[in-house]
């Protein structure tokens, strides 16, 4: 049997490693960076003279794209969330449905009857394909664009350019116009055959 005098120093190493391991923790948990949460109050309004068409917040929730409408013109702007001063995006006239690109560098949109993107800074805008009329537009992080036609279904389309594949053929009663906020849908098995009543898969 232990004495009396190995059972006491057993219970003081015991506290000693329970003492150290709750200094631990505590050490560990107070170090850790606190969350990044950031609160803001702001008022959107549209440009002097102007009214609103469509709006889209950029994934990174720092900037606004919206079209607008001057005396029948239709152009995109860009505004950071954090201002209230809005940059006209010149070579984007007439745009319409604005959408992200998932780092929040791009813009997606349609003008003349076309698929477009063009920088969030500036700059010419690059036409993708056709799309008419179009319906409205989602960019997947996998670098696919998924958008609709109004009596066409929906079509997919890489970032980048390229060919267009189908990937709906629509129920015309249940038609709906696609948004950023729908899942982007991308298999290269499923594009024949689907009527848009039918669940896509989602693209991650």
């Amino acid at each position: 049997m232990l004495s009396v005098q190995k059972r006491e120093r057993l219970a003081w190493l015991a506290v000693a490693l329970l003492l150290g391991m709750l200094g631990f923790v505590l050490v560990y948990f107070t170090r850790q960076p606190a969350t990044d949460a950031r609160v803001f109050k702001t008022s959107i309004l549209p440009t002097e003279k102007s009214s609103f068409e469509h709006i889209a917040v950029s994934p990174d929730g720092r900037h606004l794209a919206f079209t607008a409408a001057t005396g029948g013109k239709v152009q995109l702007w860009v505004r950071p969330l954090n201002s209230t001063e809005a940059r006209e995006l010149a070579s984007a006239q007439g745009a319409r449905f604005p959408f992200w690109s998932p780092d929040s560098r791009f813009i997606g949109f349609f003008a003349d009857n076309r698929l477009k993107k063009i920088e969030a800074t500036g700059g010419l805008a690059l036409t993708l394909c056709d799309a008419q009329p179009p319906n409205g537009g989602a960019w997947s992080r996998e670098g696919v664009i998924l958008f609709g036609q109004v009596a066409g279904g929906l079509f997919r389309i890489s970032a980048t350019g390229g060919e267009v594949t189908r990937v709906t053929t629509p129920d015309r009663s249940r038609l709906a116009r696609i948004t950023s906020a729908t899942p982007c849908v991308a298999t290269d098995h499923q594009s024949e055959g689907r009527s848009a009543a039918d669940p896509p898969p989602v693209l991650p």
